[in-house]
């Protein structure tokens, strides 16, 4: 009895250590794969805030040059209005 279980005792062993082997190959197999969907997802995260800013920006722009645009057609109003009340004042 005692030689049966020192027998199978080594195939025990190999199979656990067989059985770890594959389980550890697998499991850094996933790391690497989830460590490439991490990648891919910061770079898209990267890329998605970079064309964010990039279209902020070129809103502000557009946005201060519709106000300049208006604030340079107020003034020309203004000097127009100005204009005519002087000349309603001058000629009566």
């Amino acid at each position: 009895m005692q030689m049966e279980y020192e027998d199978r005792a080594p195939a025990w062993e190999e199979a656990e250590k067989s059985k770890h082997t594959a389980r550890f190959w697998y499991d850094s197999k996933l790391y690497e794969t989830m460590s490439c969907f991490i990648a891919k997802e910061e770079q898209m995260r990267a890329q998605a805030e970079a064309k964010m800013v990039k279209k902020i920006a070129l809103a502000k722009h557009r946005s201060e040059e519709k106000r300049s645009a208006t604030e340079a057609r107020k003034n020309q109003d203004t000097e127009r209005t100005f204009a005519q009340a002087k000349y309603i004042c001058r000629t009566g």
